[in-house]
């Protein structure tokens, strides 16, 4: 090979945005009109984007599958998939001759990487409000009062 960047030409069938990721919430990296020629470089793993060079050849970008027709066939074509798609490795065991000594072997040991944590800062809280006592309820006392004799209920006309 002599560096040459090997892909499929394709044509843009209506004006799209090229993206920095196979996103439409990724950044937008520029523009191609309808009936520009582009070389597909490679698919993403949902087949719904096309990588492309933009906008030089050293650069990338992706752009919608939708609006892409291919001039040839693009099965050879490498599919991309994002890092946070890929399987983790795992250990495996490793069977080795009765008696011999086990070498120690170099593994690369994937690192983590940090997530942001928000800083919420102390807040004071507001000054209690200042609560006036409503004026008091005049309470009536109850009083005594005189109960006629049961002679005087019954026979008001006795003195």
């Amino acid at each position: 090979m002599n560096g040459e960047i090997m892909g499929v030409r394709a044509t843009i069938t209506n004006t799209i945005r090229v993206r920095s990721e196979p996103s439409n919430n990724a950044n937008v990296l520029g523009r191609l009109a309808e009936g520009a020629a582009v070389e597909l470089l490679a698919i993403s793993h949902d087949s719904n984007w096309w990588q492309i060079a933009y906008p030089n050849a050293k650069s990338r970008g992706w752009i919608s599958a939708e609006f892409v027709k291919t001039d040839d066939d693009t099965s050879d074509l490498p599919m991309i998939v994002p890092a946070n798609l890929l399987p983790t490795p795992t250990a495996t065991a490793t069977p080795t001759r009765k008696g011999a000594k086990p070498e120690p072997t170099a593994t690369a040991t994937p690192t983590a990487t940090p997530t942001p944590v928000p800083v919420v800062e102390p807040v004071a809280p507001p000054p209690p409000a200042l609560i006036e006592a409503p004026p008091p309820t005049p309470t009536p006392t109850p009083t005594a009062t005189a109960q006629p004799s049961l002679l005087k209920r019954f026979l008001p006309f006795l003195p």
